[in-house]
C-alpha cells in the first residue's frame, strides 16, 4: 500500500478514534503506569498493512526488511495495532 493510500484511509475510516468502520471494537489507551510500548515480533509480520493503517499516532511504518516497525517515541500504547493484527505479531514488550 503506498503512502498516500494510507492517508487516505486513516481520512475515511478515522472518526474520533472509532474504529467501527474495520469491525473492530474501539480501543482504550492503556493507562497502567507498568504498560509497556508493543514490539514487533518481526518473523511473525506478514507486512499486511492493517496496524500501519490503524494506528492514530502513526508511529507504524515499514523498515528496509519490510517488516513493521513500531517508532517508541510516538507510540501512545493505546493497543490498537495488537488487537488488529491476525498474525499476533505485536506483542507489549
Amino acid at each position: 500500500m503506498l503512502a498516500g493510500e494510507i492517508s487516505e484511509f486513516r481520512e475515511e475510516y478515522f472518526c474520533c478514534s472509532n474504529y467501527s468502520n474495520l469491525g473492530c471494537d474501539i480501543i482504550e489507551k492503556q493507562t497502567s503506569s507498568n504498560y509497556q510500548k508493543p514490539k514487533v515480533l518481526k518473523y511473525l509480520c506478514k507486512t499486511c498493512s492493517k496496524c500501519i493503517l490503524v494506528c492514530p499516532s502513526e508511529a507504524i511504518n515499514y523498515e528496509n526488511d519490510n517488516k513493521a516497525y513500531i517508532d517508541t517515541g510516538l507510540c501512545t500504547s493505546c493497543g490498537t495495532c495488537k488487537h488488529i493484527c491476525p498474525e499476533y505479531a505485536i506483542r507489549s514488550t
